[in-house]
């Protein structure tokens, strides 16, 4: 269980953060509940893009556009058709794996690429819990879906064949790889200490095509453990409120490294 933050009132003068998920919100509980520990939060679905729009306009200015896994892909696009209504964009293992044939990252591709037939090839043959165990396992690691409660096992498989139609925007649903250059407000990329290695790849390879860009991977072996993915999201996003962030794109050399429960 989670230990409760505590009590503080957001500040209304914060920009309300919208975060765009596809796995449910039991999966991202310590997100949620970090990134609303300072900021006010709206939360949308990555099946449902008129109401990413909705919500998107519903504070009346510009908002801290944040994507989980696969909710990634359309933050990242609306991050580029919506430009003028984004403060900043944050992507947390960013899955739009589509990306990495454009840059002709084979490796990360090749691993992207196995997992959604895998996915796609389980579920038409009626192995439904193997597919949903299969597609928790990649994005929160090989013990995940035995540390889940049944009730959360159950949400997952009702949502999978959702997300097996989701699986088709790894490929296509994904802007170009030029399009990158236009996006014209600051963008966290983070890899938490569990990304999948097509995650982890097409972080990278964003990172340095994009203008003004930070990358904060997940631990390295041997060193210690720092904040949780929401709080690295959070405190970036507190920085960047208080102009204390550079204008400058921050490599893979120059990160502060996050980690996640």
């Amino acid at each position: 269980m989670l230990a409760p933050l505590p009590a503080e009132p957001v500040s209304e003068d914060r920009c309300p953060i919208l975060l765009i998920s596809s796995h449910g919100w039991l999966p991202c509980k310590a997100l949620l509940q970090q990134l609303g520990h300072q900021h006010p939060l709206l939360l949308a679905s990555a099946a449902d893009p008129d109401g990413i729009g909705r919500q998107l306009a519903s504070p009346g200015r510009p908002c801290h556009l944040v994507g989980h896994d696969m909710g990634t892909i359309p933050a990242l696009l609306t991050a580029l058709e919506r430009p003028d209504q984004l403060r900043s964009l944050t992507l947390i293992n960013p899955a739009a794996f589509g990306l990495l044939r454009q840059l002709h990252d084979w490796e990360g591709w090749d691993a992207a690429n196995r997992l959604a037939s895998n996915i796609i090839a389980l579920q038409a043959a009626g192995a439904h819990s193997l597919a949903a165990r299969t597609l928790v396992q990649f994005w929160f690691g090989l013990t995940a879906w035995w540390l889940l409660r049944p009730g959360q096992r159950q949400r997952i498989l009702r949502q999978l064949p959702a997300i097996v139609d989701e699986l088709s925007g790894f490929y296509t649903n994904v802007p170009h790889r030029h399009d990158l250059r236009a996006l014209n407000m600051p963008v966290h990329l983070i890899c938490n200490r569990r990304a999948p290695l097509p995650s982890l790849r097409l972080a990278r390879r964003m990172v340095v095509r994009i203008p003004v860009a930070t990358l904060s991977p997940g631990n390295r072996a041997g060193e210690n453990r720092t904040p949780h993915t929401g709080r690295c999201a959070s405190d970036w996003l507190l920085q960047l409120e208080q102009e204390q962030l550079p204008q400058a794109a921050i490599t893979a050399e120059n990160v502060a490294w996050s980690d996640a429960t």
